[in-house]
């Protein structure tokens, strides 16, 4: 498999009553196994609380499991050297949830898109520009947005430029956290059009975050669903929403508001 999880946990400790003398275990992730295809979505499902954000800030490298190994490629990531985490990092990136406070108001988008390119000495000046140009290009705005400044785009325009600044060091993995639960409806349908649009260009493999499965419908291949950090139930997403084994997840369904 491309990216196989085994056994994944993670805990944290939490502080409650007076001056915080109180202290309980929470079990984020709790013995979470699954893997993904290459060139494939996979949903990650769950209500708040349920691990999701946990779980993609592991495989993201940006927290240490407790126990548990990430393979990917057959390398498991957990273990990695400073050196070794730095190669990895250029293979996987995320969008995140809210454009609006994901992009550094100070920056042009011509810098915004620079910056990983500088980064990582991904090429000289001219180099990083032009990669620029085409990304911008490929999200469907224009050259001239490239000296504007976030606050000047709509929410839509401003997870483009996110999407764009994410493909920019050529990955193979997006972790797509929740990237469309900021937007409006009308909206949300373009950008994870764009989404299926540059994983089939790039041949991207995708884990896509959400609480809605309406999102999962229009988008995933594959799911799992987590409940208070465990792996409640996985498959296919026409096995989901036809013959789903869980009440949580029929709970889940039977929640949709509508379609996309």
């Amino acid at each position: 498999m491309y990216i196989d999880v085994r056994n994944l946990k993670k805990t944290y400790t939490k502080h409650t009553g007076f001056l915080n003398t109180k202290s309980f275990t929470v079990n984020a992730l709790d013995d979470v196994s699954f893997s993904v295809k290459k060139g494939k979505c996979l949903a990650i499902v769950g209500e708040s609380g349920s691990g999701k954000s946990t779980l993609a800030k592991t495989i993201m490298k940006l927290l240490n499991p407790d126990s548990g190994e990430i393979n990917f490629m057959k390398q498991n990531i957990v273990n990695l050297s400073s050196d070794e985490t730095k190669v990895f990092r250029k293979k996987i990136q995320m969008i995140f949830q809210d454009p609006f406070s994901s992009l550094n108001p100070k920056f042009t988008i011509r810098q915004i898109l620079s910056e990983p390119m500088e980064i990582h000495m991904m090429g000289d000046k001219d180099e990083i520009e032009r990669h620029v140009i085409e990304h911008i290009k490929l999200v469907g705005l224009s050259e001239q947005d490239l000296s504007r400044f976030p606050h000047q785009f709509s929410g839509g325009q401003r997870q483009r430029i996110c999407i764009a600044r994410a493909l920019i060091i050529n990955p193979e993995v997006i972790v797509c956290d929740e990237p469309v639960s900021a937007l409006d409806v009308s909206i949300q349908a373009q950008i994870l059009e764009l989404l299926k649009k540059l994983q089939k260009k790039f041949q991207l493999t995708y884990l896509f975050i959400t609480h809605d499965l309406r999102v999962v419908k229009y988008i995933a291949d594959e799911v799992i669903v987590l409940q208070n950090g465990k792996l409640v139930e996985k498959g296919t997403v026409s096995k989901l929403f036809n013959n789903p084994s869980t009440d949580y997840t029929k709970a889940l369904i039977e929640a949709i508001p509508g379609s996309i």
